[in-house]
C-alpha cells in the first residue's frame, strides 16, 4: 500500500501495502529502506510510478514509523486484507475519514511493460473501454491476460489543515 500526504508538516507520504514476494518476479530488488524520497515532491506517485517501486522492493515494513515524514513514500509489507490504523500512526494529527475517498481500478500491464492499461470486465472478460460514434463500447481484450493488477486507493486530509492530503494504495495482483 502506498500513501502520500502533502502540506507544510507532511508533503508527500506515500503507504505502499503490499505483499511484495507476489510481484517480485525477475526484477532486481531494492534494499529495504525505512522511507525513501518522493520522485516528484508535494505530489503523488503515478500508477506507473508505484507499479516499479512495487516490482524493485523485495521486502516492506511491519509498520509505519513514527516522526515526520516529507516527501517520502514507506512500502509495507502485509498479506491478505490484514492492513488498516495499526499501520498508519497520525503523528501529524487526525485524518479526515469523513471527507475521504476510495478509487478502485484493475489495469494490464503493456508489452513495454512499463505502462498500466484500465481494464472493466464485462461478460466475464476483461475488456477496454472505447467511444466509438459517440456511444461508449467495451471491447474484450484478445488474447486475455494471464494477471491484472488492481489498485484500491483511498484518500484523505488533514482535519486540522486540509491541504494535508494522504493516498494509501493497496495492490493485489491476479494470475
Amino acid at each position: 500500500m502506498e500513501a502520500e500526504t502533502t502540506g507544510e508538516c507532511c508533503e508527500s507520504l506515500d503507504h505502499i501495502v503490499s505483499n511484495v514476494s507476489d510481484v517480485n518476479t525477475d526484477h532486481k530488488s531494492a534494499p529495504l529502506q525505512t522511507m525513501r524520497p518522493a520522485s516528484n515532491p508535494g505530489k503523488f506517485m503515478t500508477n506507473e510510478e508505484l507499479l516499479k517501486v512495487i516490482k524493485s522492493t523485495e521486502k516492506g515494513e511491519k509498520s509505519i514509523p513514527h516522526g515526520i515524514k516529507c516527501d517520502v513514500y514507506i512500502v509495507i509489507e502485509a498479506s491478505d486484507d490484514d492492513y488498516g490504523a495499526k499501520y498508519f500512526p497520525d503523528d501529524c494529527g487526525v485524518w479526515d475519514w469523513k471527507s475521504a475517498t476510495t478509487v478502485n481500478q484493475t489495469f494490464v500491464v503493456t508489452d513495454t511493460l512499463d505502462k498500466l492499461r484500465i481494464v472493466y470486465i464485462k461478460k466475464e472478460q476483461y475488456c477496454v473501454k472505447k467511444m466509438v460514434i459517440g456511444a461508449i463500447i467495451y471491447e474484450p481484450l484478445f488474447p486475455q491476460p494471464s494477471s491484472v493488477l488492481t489498485l484500491h486507493r483511498y484518500y484523505t486530509k488533514l482535519m486540522e489543515d486540509n491541504t494535508f492530503k494522504k493516498k494509501n494504495n493497496n495492490n493485489c495482483w491476479t494470475a
